[in-house]
């Protein structure tokens, strides 16, 4: 039976869209979701790092985890992995939002998920230092195959051998790892997911 895991935020819950709309309404501002995935994100918004960590943070505290709604197709596409073998939840959420993110996964995917592992989280390794990092998690769970839409995750994730793909609608990539590839939607996913289980 194989083992996929999955990222939560990006890949199986629309947070960065609804974080740019709530940040829109509280700046007065008209960002768009492909602002906020470019590379060049902090000169776009005009803000510095810290200023766009504290921004996300302020999003999350205000409104939680439990409103954000999934990815187009995440559910559903999900649901037919499931068929190719067991889903992990693997993210680097902090554990304040623990509850409220399990209770999500609960809400949208129940009975889909076999198990949900809370990963390091970089930008806040003072409260998650203890935690592995995701490419260790996937090698502790023997994943087949990763969905994240993080391109370190993918990288770390391919160097070990296992098969990622990085779920990005807008970015162009000039070169990948050779176990990783490049998938715009849920759809391309579960399609390249059947291609490469053979089935």
């Amino acid at each position: 039976m194989k083992k996929i895991a999955l990222d939560i935020d990006g890949v199986l819950a629309d947070a960065f869209n609804f974080f740019v709309s709530h940040y829109n309404k509280k700046n007065r501002t008209c960002f768009q979701l492909k602002d906020y995935h470019s590379p060049q994100r902090n000169k776009i918004f005009g803000i510095t790092k810290e200023e766009m960590a504290k921004a996300v943070d302020d999003f999350y505290d205000e409104n939680g985890c439990l409103n954000i709604n999934p990815v187009e197709g995440a559910v559903d596409g999900a649901k037919k992995l499931s068929n190719f073998g067991e889903i992990y939840v693997i993210t680097a959420r902090q554990d304040y939002f623990r509850e409220d993110t399990l209770k999500w996964v609960e809400k949208h995917l129940d009975r889909v998920v076999k198990d949900i592992y809370f990963a390091k989280n970089y930008y806040k390794l003072n409260l998650t230092s203890h935690r592995l990092d995701k490419s260790e998690i996937c090698v502790k769970i023997g994943a087949d195959l990763v969905i994240d839409d993080d391109f370190d995750n993918v990288f770390y994730c391919g160097k070990r051998g296992i098969k990622s793909f990085l779920f990005d609608s807008f970015r162009e990539f000039d070169s990948l790892h050779e176990n990783v590839s490049l998938v715009r939607s849920w759809k391309e996913a579960v399609d390249k997911a059947e291609k490469l289980f053979g089935l």
